[in-house]
């Protein structure tokens, strides 16, 4: 009677969980602390304002030690796969393991069982775990019953993509350590090019906007930043259901794969020829982009120093990739292919930087504009803050305005001041601005502009950010209804102040409205230089909204007069110890900063005034205010003498004292 071999080896399972079974164990500790035994010491101290704050702010199992989570599942699931298919990579145990009378498939499906048992079985263990507390102890307030299938559905679905991935880059190489640091390089690959391609196409094409190119997109092409991104946000399974079948994908790919590679593959950097050339060009061309980020940012952004960042990352790049394929520094006769290489970057980089394909010098025409949002830089840091991106809203409509922004568009791209706002120097008065068509056939057009002279330009951007669909588009949140508005904070001059009682806010945010609407240019403009305090609304959890309070909204002031919050919120001559007054072409900003100790001070370009009348007098320009100004005044507090603010005005402002001491 013939004998039956069974499919399963069990002598090859315990082999190698002699060298790799260390790897569930651990996470199966790791886990044990970073969940069960920390629910069970947070029970330890439980009380109202606990329970309050976990019934508002904890959405799911992975806001406990949400960190240490996402730095499991990233490293446990590449480690079991560097570890159960460590035979490949090392010569002798290729030979001996590749030697057995067993399938190479079979050998495969032992090896990759293995390894995903010892990142499934510790998650699967501690969800028991955890609903074994859920019927035993009170922790309702912490989660229930849903939250414990959510943690392990997400656990075990990111365990297994980076397990799988993890084989498929260990197949197609031949060194654990390359594994390793291509597992990691690769999933953090679509969303690192990206950034790079975004931010080198704003460095050279004027007007492109890596802000709108990439959106709220960042964190999704990459499960790599999800994993650590999703404890701050809701927990939706449905979203990640594609994630299953880039793992289906990776387990074909690499029983394939592995069926084809040859033994003699190990202590490669790459087990198949074929991928070499594809390797050097990618390595290249990421070093490349790299280089020219680097030396783009640190340069201001010239275009000479981008080009040498250009050179420089590919030539190391190249130098880099030839080294891990070779094994050796003896790489310098392979020359030929960074020439080329070279080449063919040179002409696509050239055909960006003149712009063939005409996107600098696109400007709709008017009567093909539907509505536009235009905003800036400082008003978009100002007015929000959250963890999501404000939609647009596109509610400037009026004809004649969206003229006076094409006229704004055009000017900016005039070959005079295009020039400028190419070289990028940073002055108190440059801004960045942002705007949006949205044209009658559904297409959209977004640009990011630097102004490298606000003054320069005033004549134009004034009538447009006066305009009430401009302050309307830009404070839209404002208009919603009370009720999704769940707290105000009054962050002042010297205090603080929470509100959630609804007149009370109801009040707030008609005085604001009222104010803001009539602001002139001025006042908007100096709320972005001046912003001695904010008010922040909070619509939910992690939304929230800034804007900055400027001493000139009267109805404000009245209202927090009114309601006993004004307190410490704004200031007035009697906060002023000290100013100081200089030039604006001085180059003394430093010591403009810091003048706490004014008395050992000699400078001839700088006036210090402690008398009483005469901060009077000056305190008294502030609401003069012109950001023309050529002379610079600044305010400093009492007992500290540290720096308020500054603001600026003309000579002929300026009072009769101070420029007698300039003479």
């Amino acid at each position: 009677m013939p004998s039956k071999t069974s499919y399963f080896k069990k002598e090859i399972w315990k082999q190698s969980f002699r060298t790799s079974g260390w790897i569930g164990i651990a996470y199966f500790i790791a886990l044990i602390f970073v969940l069960p035994l920390q629910i069970i010491m947070e029970l330890s101290s439980v009380d109202q304002e606990t329970i309050t704050y976990y019934q508002e702010n904890v959405h799911h199992l992975l806001y406990f030690n949400g960190e240490i989570q996402g730095l499991l599942m990233i490293t446990a699931p590449v480690l079991a796969s560097i570890f159960t298919f460590r035979y490949m990579q090392v010569k002798g145990s290729a030979d001996f393991m590749h030697s057995l009378p067993i399938k190479r498939s079979q050998l495969f499906y032992h090896q990759f069982l293995l390894g995903y048992l010892m990142v499934i079985v510790p998650a699967i263990i501690n969800a028991l775990l955890l609903l074994a507390l859920y019927g035993t102890m009170d922790v309702d307030h912490m989660y229930q019953h849903a939250d414990i299938g959510n943690w392990l559905y997400f656990t075990i679905m990111i365990n297994t993509l980076f397990y799988t991935f993890s084989v498929l880059i260990g197949v197609l190489t031949g060194i654990s350590t390359v594994q390793a640091a291509l597992s990691y390089i690769f999933l953090l690959f679509p969303a690192g090019i990206s950034m790079l391609i975004y931010y080198n196409l704003e460095m050279l094409l004027i007007g492109f906007s890596p802000e709108y190119a990439v959106g709220n997109n960042l964190s999704n092409l990459s499960p790599f930043i999800q994993v650590f991104d999703i404890q701050f946000r809701e927990l939706d399974i449905k979203n990640f259901s594609f994630y299953w079948i880039i793992s289906l994908i990776c387990i074909v790919s690499s029983i394939i794969i592995y069926r084809g590679r040859n033994v003699e593959a190990a202590n490669q950097a790459l087990a198949f020829t074929i991928l070499k050339p594809v390797f050097k060009i990618g390595v290249t061309f990421c070093f490349m982009l790299l280089g020219g980020t680097y030396f783009g940012f640190v340069q201001g952004q010239f275009l000479g120093w981008i080009s040498f960042g250009y050179l420089f990352g590919a030539f190391i790049g190249y130098l880099l990739a030839e080294m891990l394929i070779q094994k050796t520094w003896r790489i310098f006769h392979q020359w030929k292919g960074l020439l080329l290489y070279i080449g063919v970057s040179l002409l696509v980089l050239l055909s960006i930087v003149f712009d063939i394909y005409g996107f600098e010098k696109r400007i709709p025409e008017p009567e093909n504009v539907e509505s536009v949002f235009i905003t800036d830089d400082s008003f978009r840091f100002n007015t929000y803050q959250s963890g999501e991106n404000a939609k647009d809203n596109a509610n400037i409509t009026d004809p004649e305005l969206i003229k006076k922004i094409i006229g704004l568009h055009q000017t900016i791209l005039d070959d005079e001041y295009y020039e400028k706002a190419h070289n990028r120097n940073y002055t108190e008065d440059s801004q960045t601005f942002f705007i949006n068509y949205y044209l009658e056939n559904g297409q959209k057009i977004n640009r990011r502009y630097f102004i490298p002279s606000m003054s320069e330009l005033s004549h134009l951007v004034e009538p447009i950010l006066e305009s009430d669909s401009f302050k309307r588009s830009n404070l839209a949140w404002l208009y919603d209804d009370i009720s999704n508005f769940h707290k105000i904070s009054l962050y002042g001059f010297h205090g603080n102040h929470e509100i959630d009682n609804q007149n009370t806010m109801v009040k707030i945010i008609e005085a604001l409205k009222k104010d803001y609407m009539n602001a002139s240019y001025e006042e908007i403009t100096q709320g972005y230089f001046q912003d001695l305090g904010s008010i922040e609304f909070e619509k939910k959890p992690e939304q929230f909204y800034h804007v900055p309070i400027v001493n000139d909204y009267e109805n404000l002031k009245e209202v927090l007069e009114e309601e006993q919050l004004n307190r410490g919120i704004f200031f007035g001559k009697e906060d002023v110890a000290m100013a100081a007054v200089m030039r604006t072409s001085d180059n003394n900003r430093e010591l403009f900063y810091d003048l706490s100790r004014p008395n050992e001070i000699d400078d001839d370009n700088l006036l210090i005034i402690q008398d009483r009348e005469q901060l009077d007098q000056v305190y008294s320009l502030w609401e003069q205010e012109t950001m023309k100004g050529d002379w610079e005044i600044g305010l400093y507090e009492v007992t500290t003498n540290n720096f308020i603010t500054s603001f600026r005005v003309n000579e002929k402002q300026l009072p009769a004292f101070v420029l007698e001491n300039f003479k």
